[in-house]
């Protein structure tokens, strides 16, 4: 009989446990196998509430839709995938004690989530230590080459969209040496690395920086790095603030009288900003291509919208979220590697089974979705997206654009 359709979340953040709770996935301590405990259990750690919280809740959904797709068609290895969740923007807590409460209080196999990439690295020592994967929404670099056993991505990584971008900026929009850019970005780790290699890259080509603005990722308004912006009347903008930031910049830019175009790393204006900003000069780059049909073309399409539907996020805004189909990618590979790893699943052996995952998901990814054992990160090209007044919606402006490797 297939398992009843099922998903938990933890509204709040447990408490941490200190006695060990048998399960897979952990450290020595556990003995037990997480088949013979019942569900498979997924943790998310992520921001939750506070001012990133769009961004935490997105993925959250992505994943549910995930969870609720295979338990509603059978489960794995006839039994239940679970999600638990932990608030890493909760009060007294950080992403190291949420990834340590998942394991210790709920079982957890695997944690996904980490919008910040600081969250990202700081957890992975937790990772390793306990022997648990985690998949990360922002990963340094630095995480990932050379790889590490229980890191992995769930979307690209900022600096691997370099040469993409000066590519683009060069041979789609018709840019040269001595045309004058302007960096606007936010403060992790992982967005400054894109800033930096984005710099010399583009003075290589003899760009000429007029100015670089960090907006602090919870910050409410970035008016001030916007002027400075807007007054160094750049010839074209490379972006990555928080999402919130994109309609004051394009609202700044265009009222000095700037036409300039905006070009935004890591899905940063999403299609959310593309869609609510309506501006042409707007350009989106992302790992995953939009979903805005209920029918898309494409099978990996036509299964996302399908399990966005079932949870009632069937709109193109829904499915299109802040970090949407990201999100439930990396759950979706995180289960099809549980169904490798049967029922005597260790931590250790998941994050084996994880780096043969390979998925077509046609109409979503460019080419399979998957990590090998050399390259945790699923992606292999990606996307620019613009807004289009014929079309009145987000249009790609160039696919198969290459990632960039992460030899350092």
């Amino acid at each position: 009989m297939s398992p009843k359709r099922r998903w938990v979340l933890a509204t709040s953040v447990v408490s941490v446990v200190g006695v060990a709770l048998s399960g897979c996935g952990g450290g020595e301590e556990r003995s037990s196998s997480a088949g013979q405990q019942g569900d498979y259990v997924i943790g998310i750690d992520d921001v939750l509430s506070g001012p990133l919280a769009g961004y935490g809740q997105s993925f959250l959904t992505s994943a549910r839709a995930a969870v609720e797709y295979v338990n509603d068609n059978g489960g794995v290895n006839g039994r239940n995938v679970r999600l638990e969740t932990a608030d890493s923007a909760a009060a007294g807590q950080n992403a190291s004690a949420a990834a340590q409460q998942l394991i210790n209080a709920k079982g957890a196999m695997a944690i996904l989530g980490f919008t910040l990439s600081d969250d990202c690295a700081a957890v992975s020592a937790v990772a390793e230590s306990r022997k648990v994967p985690i998949v990360c929404t922002s990963t340094p670099a630095a995480q990932l080459a050379p790889v590490k056993d229980y890191v992995f991505a769930s979307n690209d990584v900022e600096v691997q969209e370099i040469p993409g971008m000066v590519a683009f900026a060069q041979e789609t929009l018709g840019f040269g040496a001595g045309t004058r850019f302007a960096i606007v970005d936010t403060s992790p780790t992982g967005v400054q690395l894109w800033a930096e290699g984005l710099t010399k890259a583009l003075e290589k080509e003899g760009f000429e920086l007029t100015t670089h603005q960090t907006i602090p990722v919870t910050a409410v308004n970035g008016s001030t790095q916007i002027s400075e912006v807007v007054s160094s009347n750049p010839d074209i903008i490379f972006a990555e603030p928080v999402a919130s930031q994109y309609q004051p910049l394009v609202q700044a830019l265009r009222a000095a009288g700037n036409d300039a175009p905006i070009v935004a790393a890591h899905n940063g204006a999403n299609y959310g900003g593309l869609s609510t900003i309506k501006d042409a000069g707007l350009y989106n780059a992302t790992a995953t291509e939009f979903v805005v049909d209920a029918a898309p073309e494409g099978e990996g399409a036509k299964m996302y919208a399908d399990a966005m539907a079932a949870i009632g996020e069937g709109s193109p805004a829904q499915m299109n979220g802040v970090i949407g189909a990201p999100g439930f990618l990396a759950t979706y590979g995180v289960i099809k590697a549980l169904e490798n790893c049967a029922d005597e699943c260790t931590g250790e052996k998941l994050a084996s089974a994880m780096e043969k995952v390979s998925i077509p998901m046609p109409g979503l990814v460019s080419g399979n979705y998957g990590w090998t054992a050399e390259l945790h990160q699923p992606y292999h090209e990606y996307f620019f997206y613009h807004w289009d007044d014929a079309a009145q919606q987000p249009v790609i402006a160039q696919s198969g654009v290459p990632y960039d490797n992460l030899s350092q």
